[in-house]
């Protein structure tokens, strides 16, 4: 079947099913060994979150010859998140003094981007999920600006592993 023509003659196709939203993207502190999302806590308000995951990657060559190799290192991530103050802090998903969780000794589990619709009219439809473990807490801020009436924190996470995953 064709697409629909439009004003200026162009045919317009479907491709696909459709991008994600951030309307449709959450966090979630996972809490348990291994970042199990089945004790997760929603990070609510949050405005603004960014994560990259990369390895060290060096080329070598051979004396003498045109020959490449690839020199690759340990992987390493890191997580940037802002939101707005609510009734409680960032981190009131994480639990205290629990170990291997224990953010007394920096250690925050895992965390988890949901990316993708929960349901419609309710049939389940796929998410995109993030799945960070091994997460440590490296900095916290904290910012406001009296005009915008806003109170904002950011906090910087890194991370020894990132999966991606699909889940139903």
């Amino acid at each position: 079947m064709a697409g629909d023509i439009d004003f200026f003659g162009y045919e317009r196709q479907k491709v696909g099913q459709y991008i994600y939203s951030s309307d449709y993207a959450s966090l979630y502190f996972a809490n348990s060994p291994g970042g199990n999302i089945v004790s997760a806590a929603k990070a609510g308000l949050v405005q603004s979150a960014a994560v990259s995951y990369q390895h060290n990657v060096q080329p070598r060559f051979e004396a003498g010859s045109h020959e490449l190799y690839w020199l690759t290192g340990q992987s390493l991530g890191s997580v940037q998140v802002g939101r707005l103050i609510g009734d409680l802090g960032i981190l009131a998903g994480v639990q205290y003094g629990q170990d291997p969780n224990n953010i007394k000794k920096g250690l925050l589990g895992g965390l988890e981007f949901k990316i993708g619709r929960l349901g419609l009219q309710g049939i389940s439809v796929k998410q995109d999920i993030l799945m960070l473990s091994g997460c440590v807490l490296s900095a916290y801020g904290l910012s406001f600006n009296v005009g915008g009436l806003e109170v904002q924190e950011s906090m910087t996470i890194q991370t020894a592993l990132v999966k991606r995953g699909i889940r139903a």
